[in-house]
């Protein structure tokens, strides 16, 4: 089963931010209501087991957190993601490696699209640096352990359980 560890997180203006970015850009953007920050992408596992144990030794943010700034990230920079610099964020970190999640070579993002073609590379550019320290809107207190199945529409997400609010 596929599996990560995320948080809800509302985004201000999602519509704004999508026509900001669509021009200089083809892609798959998330649905709003799929929107999230990926605390730690675990893979394919064969059971939740140990990710369950790691969620049950969590305590989740005590308050909302920041999302803010944009950038690309991954493989080929293909996704297109907010990049929170919320020192809040550290914290969780930590808390999540003192759990047991190996976070070491994980960066926390909410993915707003999988940039499948750059239109325009010098107004995608610039767009980033614009927002580079925009508040975006806010990660809420709450960690969940999601099940993601891959479909042709993109993924169907379901929590199999969660810390916090």
């Amino acid at each position: 089963m596929r599996l990560f560890l995320a948080s809800p997180v509302i985004v201000y203006d999602y519509t704004g931010l999508h026509a900001r970015y669509a021009p200089s850009l083809r892609g798959r953007w998330t649905p709003a209501e799929q929107l999230h920050l990926t605390w730690h992408f675990l893979g394919e596992l064969p059971a939740p087991d140990k990710p369950l144990a790691w969620l049950s030794r969590l305590r989740a943010p005590r308050c909302t957190l920041l999302l803010e700034g944009i950038g690309r990230i991954g493989p080929g920079r293909k996704i297109l993601a907010a990049l929170s610099r919320d020192p809040a964020i550290d914290g969780v970190v930590r808390n999540l490696r003192e759990a047991g999640v190996p976070t070491d070579r994980f960066r926390p993002h909410a993915t707003f699209c999988r940039i499948k073609a750059i239109r325009d590379p010098k107004a995608l550019r610039q767009s980033i640096r614009d927002d580079r320290h925009r508040i975006l809107g806010m990660v809420l207190p709450r960690i969940a352990l999601i099940h993601s199945t891959l479909t042709p529409d993109g993924p169907v997400y379901r929590v199999l359980a969660e810390v916090g609010d």
